[in-house]
């Protein structure tokens, strides 16, 4: 996965922890960028 879309994916998770929805969709995608 490319450095860029991995920072548009971790600003999109970003957003959503501000706006305290954190949901089971972000946990898949670091999942997936961890691996």
């Amino acid at each position: 996965m490319s450095i860029g879309k991995t920072h548009i994916i971790q600003d999109y998770i970003r957003r959503d922890v501000l706006a305290g929805e954190f949901t089971i969709h972000d946990i898949m995608i670091l999942t997936i960028l961890k691996s």
